[in-house]
This record gives structure tokens, C-alpha cells and sequence, in this order.
């Protein structure tokens, strides 16, 4: 083997300290377990049920968290019916071997079939261990299992007070109840065995082997745990659980458990029970989420929060998600401690959900499109879909009514307040007004791919908002945890009226600016943020309170990517500090009642224009750019609507300038005064502003047409000073639409509108572009401030209609032209766009560990896909649904089919109303028993100084007759010796292979 001078280096080091620590370092001898599988033989047990047993057990002997293979583990089997016999005689479970001898006696049960006599098995049970020299010191466990009451023999009572005065003292019964319904149920089992279990244990009811093979081991060899924290999360939450839940929304419950005893790891599991005044719901009680549905168990367990496999985690079915759920952890075997504090009551290791009905959070995502140096610089879909599925994850919201279109700003790289300024032109077009008639409170969002450039003056930027509060921003897409990656989220909240994270008292003022950690800035409303602390030495904005102990302390968990959100390392969202940024407590709430109080369906009234279309009258929306400080407009061309008397336009309220509308001799037709939308920055990537930046607004004024109107003029109230002035030109322009012109049937997936425009004056001419679904009822913007006659229009941003109409406004700089299609044409259906969230891609799942089959869907035409259906290559057909849970194991259950051991290839279908279909696939691991960690010598979950020591004391063993066995013989040759030690070094989890 080649060894280069850096793996030696760190050989040399962690060998340095290993010497050190196998001196000090010796684990202190614990009283040794004999556990007695007590088997129910009788004929009441069907073949299923017997398997249920044999594969159950055998399963666990497979499980070195279950059985070590230090010895400290001794097994019996003892099978009973009308009378009872030994089927593998106690023996120390030392070796790999020595689980293998016992795996093979089970395999080789036969089953009685007769009468059931469980204290048959208990006595006989009781009377083995006297004859292998159990001892009082040592632990004893008896854990039976059955699927019938007793109808034979002597009692359970009697046997165990027998066992209990034995000289080795029985010191745990559980019962491992399998249902046999409807002969045997779960009240049966509690009848019957109930008031006999003790010492820990329990009657535990399951339904096949892979319940049998998860629990077993807690049951019957659980140690002491304590729950230190049951939070409740869905995308912010303290230990107290005072962050409100949203009703629908994906839901995390995590609970923090470690040994009562001890400092060393132990295997833990447990369940969650969820009722509704005091009725169990359905699929109550859940099993973790975790590989195997357990944990390893490690001592303060709250200072390691930040690792998601560390918590015991339940994710709530989705009929859990509304009013409120009292939801109870369950301890499997063992006994359970409580001393967590969330509400309403501390230590009693429950809390109550309540689930608050939110609103949909409307939202208009538009893919912004340019070329540069001859390069097409495009969003796609599927990031519209991923910046959905990001806003779902960061904002209080179940659900988000999104639409979506493509504004192309033609050749190079594209100004950001040009984006703005088109932007806000489509969104009034659009009629998306507030107040009575429309009441539209839709925001817009224009979406740059992250290989794309914003640019604001000479340099770029991360994207701006039009004004806190606003309706329109612009960002740039970045993946992975970089700073942009919820930018989207920081500029739209901006237009929700979320300032930057800014504290003038505890960092300071710029130029009457309030200042944020990192660089950020907020006027003077922005209000103080409260969650300023010193972070490793730097001054950040935390997404919640640092400094008041660990029940008030802020995670996160990211449900998209099921990650959590570490404070020390992932700051407030509205700064500009680094990581991927994450919603703070503080502005959580803030969003929450923006959405709550804005977005409802039932305010919304399109606007429909009347019959008699002599009503209409013709107004003018004049557009442009502002420079406050250098006291300067660049206008923009303005666009035209009609709409009759009983609808106002709103209009800019302020009184920083007039725009003034004059004739040709200089006369004023009309005066309105105004402020513009001050636009907000976000930095490129988390860069420090040296000061406040430049101060553009955005102004635009919708006008009563008047043709006696020769000019308009802005004019600076403060100063008196006109900064800019718009003429007339001598001629309108002419345009007319080519194509499509009415009667086309239009083919996927993309389609060119064309159309012709001239100008007598020879001025250079921008469009409109407005799309109908209606036949001119109702009209979408397109495209603004476009200069070509030609747009590539992708048909999914259009949907399916036969009532198709394109419409094209060309203006000269003053005046307006504009025309449509003589006659409606026809877009096809879209097919959804669905991606596979959940599981992951070669994930892996374990035992009991529910296996959750989670997809994202969007339609054009239907918002929602009619059927979302799911298949394996193993099993076939799994269910339908947007969102559902399998397992390992056999049949069906409520309509949903498990799955078996194996390789999966898991796809989902998704079908829409037309018939038009989309795929998408995973692979998936299923497995009854966790796959071992080499070098893993004390199943721990990870290897460090402890597992090198371990392995040091089998070196020079055979494999087959270590303690430690084939997961500390890293190369596989057989044998455990100094090269094993060397690799498992390379394999430790962290540097130097530190402990923690």
C-alpha cells in the first residue's frame, strides 16, 4: 500500500493521542444481560405470524446495536405452547459467529400447534436460566410473544412470581403483542398481559416482523433514556415551541433524547402519539423517520441540534395538519424521563400543535431572458418550480398561488431598474390593482438564471426590490447553500414591507441610515432588529435570540432539502450576512401577517370590461426612472389601456414631484403630484455595502388621454426644477400583428409572434406584448419595453385555450399604436411539470423507518395534476398521490403496498386533466437491518478514539473469533491487525478522530 506524507502526518498524530488515551481511557464493566426470547408455538399462530417471530428475532440478533458481539449480551430461546422447550440453550453473544449459531437455531424452529400456555414458556424459561448460572448481579429480561390469550397451563402471574423470587431475580417481562384481529387485538393484549409486565417493560403491539425487528431490542433491552426536547418545527422553533404552526404545512416533530444513566451510547427508539381531544388519529402512533426508526443515543443530546440524525424525528401525516393535535412521545422498553419544556406543560413529554389556516401566498415568478455576446442567457421552468418549492420552505405558508410568463429584455446584460420598471408595467396591465373593483395583491418576481448578471449602474447586484413596501422585484438564482440561495424570498419580502436586519442602537448610523450587521442598510422606518449578537467573534444578524439559554434557541429545519438550519452558521434572511440565509423569528411573524391580512381569494374581481365598449375610455400610463440624487428622469415609453367610469386607476401618492401634461403652446392641462418607489438592493454575495446605494425610484402615473397634450414634464417640488421633459412626436406610429392572426392551431413547445410597425418620423419604436386566453376579454402581458417584432414565446407560459388573441402596443416614446388578431387561434394542453422531492436519490431506508414518497406538481392550465401515481421496479404499483408513506414488509395497507428488501427504482407518473403525462425517478435502498459502519467497533453511529481502542484490543484476531467482527476488519481479509488499525484511522469522522 502506497502511503503519501499527509496520511502518514495524520497517522502520526492521532496515533500520538490514541497512545495517550488507550493509557487513561478503560470502559467500566457492566453487569451482563440474558435475554430470553419467550415464542409462542401454539396453533392459534399462523404461519404468517410464526414467520413474523422467527424473522423478528432474527433480525435483531443481526443488529449489533441489538446484540453487541462484546458478550455482554447472553440469548435463549424458549418455545411454548401446551408445554414448552429450549430451542437455543443461553450462550454469550461474543462474536459473529456466536450470532450466527443463533441465528441458525431459530431458522430451524418448528412449531408446535396446540394449546397457548404462555406461563408454560415463562416456567420453563425460569427454570433454564437456574440451570446456566444466571446470577442476581446480572441483568435478566424476559420478553414473550404471542398472539392469543392464555388458554392453557399455568398462569402468567404465578410463573413470573416464581421467576421474580428466583435466585437471579427476574428483573424485566415485556410482551411483544402481534394482532390477530379479530380474535386478538390490542385490548386483549393490554387485558391479558398488561398488569403483568415490569422492570421497563411493556405490551407492545405490532403487526408484522419488520415492527417485531425494530422494537425488539428496545423492548426487551431498553436502557433508561431522558427526553430533553420535543420541538415541533416547520420552518423556524425553539424547545418551547412558541413559533405558530400553519395549517397544511409540512411539519417536523424532533425530540432530543439521552441515556439516563451513563455516558455511553445506546440504541433509542419511540413512538408519537397524536389525538384530537383525546381521540387517536389515524395512524397514530408514527414511527421516527430515522434509519431503523432509531437513534443512538449520546449524552447532551441539545448541543447537537444541528444534527439532524442525533433528534428522534416524526414527520405529521398530512391529516395531523389542522386545529389542534396533542401530540405524545411513547418510550419503547425502558423507562422515559421527562424533562422537556415545551407547552403547555413541562416535563411530560407532550405538547399541543395548534395549526393556524393561512392564506396562499400570490405570486407572479417571471423567467427573465437576455442575450449576451451572442448567448441566450434564459430561466427555465424547473427553476420557477425550485424557487417555488424554496418559498414553501422559508415562508408561513402551506400552499402558494403562483402563475408564471417570460420577459425578455432583449440584447446585453440587463439594468435592474429596466427589469423593475418592465415589470411594474406588466403588472398594471395586467390590472393587478388594489382596491374596489380588482383588489389584485398579486407581487411579481423576475427571475435571472444564475449563470446571468443584474446590473445596477457599472457594477451588478443580487437583485432589488421596487420599494418596501412594493410589488415588484428582481433577483439573481444561485444554488446549493451559497448567500443567494433564498434571495427571492429577501426581495419579496421587501415587497411585503420587511425592512433589512438594521439596529441603530447597537450598530450604528451612515447618513441618517440605520446600519445592519454585515453591511446592510434600512431608512428610518425600518424598525430595530432585535436579534444582533456576536457570533464567533463577528456581530450578525441571528435568526433569533443567542443569549437566553437553550430553550429560547432558534433552528431551523429546511423542508425542502430536510436540513436543519444551524444559527452559529446561517444568519437572518433580510441581512446581508453570509450562508444561505433563513426567515428570523422576528420577520417570520412579519410575513405571516402581511400574507394573512393581503392575499384572499375572496377580494379578487378581474376586471371585465363592459359590453358597450363606447364606455371604455382611453388612459395613458407614463413610465420612468428617477435619479434622486443627480435630479434626473430617464423616461421610458409609455403603454395604453382603456377602462370605463366606475374604475379609478391608482395612481403614485406623494408630494415630492409634479408630473405636468401641457399643450402645444405651453398651456397646463393637468397636475399630479407624486413620489416614486425607492428601490432596495440585495448584495451580489453577502458583500458589505460601504454606504447606502444609489437612490433611484421608479415612477408610474396613469393620464386620462387628452390629445390637445403636447408634452409632459417632471418636475422637482423641493427645487422647483424640471429634471426631465417628454415631447410629442408629429406622427403615431403604425403596427400590425402577423402572426399568429387568427384561426392558427399553435404546436409545442414554442411558438414566434410576429408582427410589422412603422414610424413617419423615423423614430425607434419598443412594444408591448399582451396575450388573451378569452377572446379579449382579459389580457396577460408578455413583454415590455421590447425592440424587436419578433418574441420566441414558450406555449406553457400560455396555457390551453381556443380563444387565443395577441395584442401589440407600439409606441415612438409619446405616442401609442396598437392592434390585435383579426381572429382567435388555439394553444395546446402543457404537460405538468412534476419533480420526485422525497425520497432523495439513493437513499436509504431501514426497519420500521416509514418511507415517505413526497412530489412536487404544477400544471399551466390546472394549477393542480389530477393524479400523481407511484411505482416501484420491485413491487410494482405503490398508491396514488401527491404525498404518501410506504414501508418495508408485505400487502397493502390502506390502499398504499409496502415494499419489499431490495434496490428500488421508484417513479412517479403524473397525469393532467388533458392526459398528457410527466415522469420522474429515484433509486432506493431497502433493508430490515442497518448496514454496518466499518470501523464502527462500538455502534455509535460514527468512528473515533473510542472504536481505535476497541479494535487495538482484537488486534492479531481472527475476524470470526474478535469481539469486535467483520466491521473492524476494514480490507476483509479475515483478520484484525495493525492494517485494519490504519484504515480506521482514514475512516474517523471527524479530524483527528476527536470524540466529539
Amino acid at each position: 500500500m502506497l502511503w503519501t506524507n499527509k496520511v502518514i502526518h495524520k497517522l502520526i498524530t492521532v496515533w500520538a493521542s490514541f497512545i495517550v488515551l488507550s493509557v487513561s481511557l478503560a470502559f467500566s464493566a457492566k453487569a451482563a444481560t440474558d435475554l430470553v426470547f419467550v415464542v409462542d408455538g401454539s396453533g392459534s399462530i399462523s404461519s404468517s405470524d410464526w414467520n413474523i417471530q422467527r424473522s423478528g428475532i432474527v433480525a435483531a440478533l443481526q443488529d449489533p446495536l441489538v446484540v453487541p458481539r462484546d458478550g455482554s449480551v447472553k440469548v435463549a430461546v424458549v418455545q411454548f405452547s401446551v408445554s414448552a422447550r429450549v430451542e437455543f440453550a443461553l450462550q454469550a453473544i461474543d462474536s459473529e459467529q456466536a450470532a450466527q449459531t443463533a441465528i441458525n437455531a431459530v431458522n430451524a424452529m418448528r412449531q408446535y400447534r396446540s394449546g397457548t400456555g404462555p406461563g408454560r414458556g415463562i416456567e420453563t424459561s425460569t427454570a433454564h436460566l437456574l440451570t446456566r448460572g444466571a446470577i442476581r448481579d446480572d441483568f435478566q429480561s424476559y420478553c414473550l410473544s404471542t398472539d392469543g390469550s392464555r388458554n392453557t397451563g399455568p398462569t402468567v402471574a404465578s410463573t413470573l412470581a416464581a421467576a421474580k423470587s428466583a435466585p437471579f431475580e427476574l428483573d424485566r417481562f415485556s410482551v411483544i403483542a402481534i394482532e390477530d384481529l379479530p380474535y386478538f387485538d390490542a385490548a386483549d393484549a393490554q387485558a391479558d398481559f398488561g398488569p403483568h409486565v415490569f422492570g421497563g417493560g411493556g405490551v407492545f403491539v405490532i403487526q408484522n416482523f419488520t415492527e417485531f425487528a425494530s422494537f425488539v431490542g428496545s423492548l426487551c433491552l431498553g436502557e433508561p433514556l431522558t427526553i430533553v426536547g420535543l420541538e415541533v418545527t416547520q420552518v423556524i422553533q425553539d424547545l418551547e415551541n412558541s413559533v405558530g404552526l400553519i395549517e397544511g404545512k409540512k411539519t417536523l416533530v424532533r425530540t432530543y433524547i439521552e441515556p439516563t444513566d451513563g455516558n455511553d451510547p445506546v440504541k433509542a427508539t419511540a413512538r408519537l402519539k397524536g389525538s384530537r381531544n383525546g381521540i387517536p388519529l389515524a395512524g397514530s402512533p408514527l414511527t421516527a423517520v430515522n434509519a431503523g426508526g432509531a437513534i443512538t443515543a449520546k449524552p447532551n443530546a441539545l448541543d447537537r441540534r444541528d444534527v439532524l440524525s442525533d433528534s428522534l424525528n416524526f414527520q405529521l401525516p398530512d391529516s395531523w395538519l389542522t386545529g389542534n393535535v396533542e401530540l405524545e412521545l411513547e418510550g419503547v422498553g425502558g423507562t422515559l424521563t421527562c424533562e422537556d419544556v415545551a407547552a403547555p406543560a413541562p416535563n411530560d413529554c407532550s405538547t399541543i400543535a395548534n395549526f393556524s389556516p393561512a392564506s396562499e401566498l400570490e405570486v407572479k415568478l417571471v423567467k427573465i431572458k437576455y442575450t449576451d455576446g451572442g448567448s441566450t442567457v434564459e430561466t427555465s421552468n424547473s427553476d420557477l418550480n425550485e424557487l417555488q418549492q424554496r418559498l414553501l420552505a422559508t415562508f408561513p405558508v402551506s400552499s402558494i398561488d403562483r402563475t408564471h410568463t417570460t420577459l425578455d429584455m432583449g440584447n446585453g446584460k440587463p439594468q435592474v431598474a429596466d427589469v423593475l420598471a418592465s415589470l411594474e408595467s406588466m403588472r398594471f396591465l395586467d390590472f393587478c390593482w388594489k382596491g374596489f373593483p380588482i383588489g389584485c395583491e398579486r407581487l411579481y418576481y423576475g427571475a435571472v438564471n444564475q449563470g446571468g448578471t443584474l446590473l445596477s449602474g457599472a457594477g451588478a447586484t443580487g437583485g432589488q426590490a421596487n420599494a418596501i413596501p412594493g410589488s415588484v422585484s428582481a433577483g439573481v438564482m444561485v444554488d446549493g447553500n451559497s448567500y443567494g440561495r433564498n434571495r427571492h424570498g429577501h426581495e419579496i419580502a421587501h415587497t411585503m414591507g420587511i425592512h433589512h436586519a438594521v439596529s441603530a442602537s447597537q450598530v450604528g448610523t451612515l447618513m441618517g441610515y440605520k446600519k445592519g450587521p454585515c453591511g446592510s442598510f434600512g431608512d428610518s422606518h425600518a424598525p430595530d432588529f432585535p436579534y444582533v449578537h456576536t457570533v464567533s467573534g463577528t456581530q450578525r444578524s441571528t435568526i433569533g435570540p443567542m443569549n437566553l439559554g437553550d430553550d429560547k434557541l432558534i433552528f431551523g429545519w429546511d423542508s425542502q432539502r430536510n436540513l436543519v438550519v444551524d444559527p452559529s452558521k446561517t444568519f437572518a434572511m433580510m441581512s446581508y450576512c453570509p450562508g444561505y440565509r433563513w426567515p428570523s423569528k422576528f420577520n417570520y411573524g412579519n410575513i405571516s401577517n402581511y400574507i394573512n391580512s393581503t392575499f384572499d381569494v375572496l377580494n379578487f374581481v378581474p376586471y371585465v370590461p363592459p359590453a358597450d365598449l363606447s364606455l371604455l375610455k382611453d388612459w395613458r400610463l407614463l413610465r420612468g426612472i428617477i435619479n434622486v440624487g443627480g435630479d434626473s428622469i430617464e423616461f421610458k415609453a409609455p403603454a395604453s389601456f382603456s377602462v370605463d367610469d366606475t374604475v379609478i386607476p391608482p395612481t403614485m401618492p406623494g408630494d415630492e414631484y409634479w408630473l405636468v401634461a401641457s399643450d402645444d403652446l405651453g398651456n397646463e392641462l393637468e397636475r399630479i403630484s407624486f413620489s416614486p418607489s425607492m428601490m432596495h438592493s440585495d448584495a451580489v454575495a453577502g458583500s458589505p455595502q460601504n454606504g447606502p446605494s444609489e437612490e433611484k425610484g421608479l415612477m408610474m402615473i396613469p393620464v386620462l388621454f387628452n390629445d390637445r397634450t403636447a408634452q409632459y414634464s417632471v418636475i422637482n417640488q423641493a427645487s422647483g426644477n424640471e429634471i426631465g421633459m417628454l415631447p410629442a412626436s408629429a406622427n403615431k406610429p403604425d403596427v400590425e400583428v402577423v402572426f399568429p392572426n387568427g384561426g392558427e392551431i399553435l404546436n409545442p413547445p414554442m411558438v414566434t409572434l410576429v408582427w410589422s410597425a412603422s414610424d413617419l418620423d423615423g423614430d425607434s419604436l419598443s412594444y408591448t406584448v399582451q396575450f388573451s386566453d378569452d377572446n379579449g376579454v382579459t389580457w396577460e402581458t408578455l413583454v415590455s419595453d421590447y425592440t424587436d417584432t419578433m418574441l420566441d414565446v414558450d406555449l406553457n407560459d400560455l396555457g390551453k385555450t381556443d380563444q387565443g388573441l395577441i395584442r401589440v402596443q407600439a409606441s415612438d416614446g409619446f405616442h401609442v399604436a396598437s392592434d390585435e388578431s383579426d381572429g382567435p387561434f388555439v394553444t395546446p394542453n402543457s404537460a405538468p411539470e412534476c419533480t420526485i422531492n422525497q425520497p432523495m436519490n439513493n437513499a436509504a431506508f431501514v426497519g420500521v423507518q416509514p418511507i415517505l414518497l413526497d412530489a412536487y406538481t404544477y400544471d399551466a392550465e390546472d394549477g393542480e395534476v389530477a393524479t400523481v401515481q407511484w411505482s416501484s421496479s420491485i413491487n410494482g404499483n405503490i398508491g396514488n398521490g401527491a404525498n404518501i408513506v410506504t414501508e418495508l414488509g408485505t400487502g397493502t395497507e390502506l390502499g398504499i403496498r409496502r415494499l419489499s428488501e431490495g434496490q428500488h427504482t421508484i417513479t412517479m407518473t403524473c397525469t393532467d386533466q388533458g392526459g398528457l403525462q410527466t415522469t420522474d425517478s429515484v433509486m432506493i435502498d431497502v433493508s430490515l437491518v442497518q448496514a454496518q459502519i466499518k470501523g464502527d467497533a462500538d455502534n455509535d453511529g460514527d468512528v473515533d478514539r473510542n472504536d481505535l481502542i476497541l479494535i487495538s484490543s482484537d488486534r492479531n484476531k481472527a475476524t470470526t473469533g474478535s469481539a469486535c467482527g467483520s466491521k473492524c476488519d476494514m480490507n476483509d481479509d479475515g483478520n484484525i491487525n495493525i492494517i485494519d488499525m490504519r484504515l480506521a484511522v482514514l475512516e474517523c469522522t471527524r479530524p483527528g478522530c476527536a470524540l466529539e
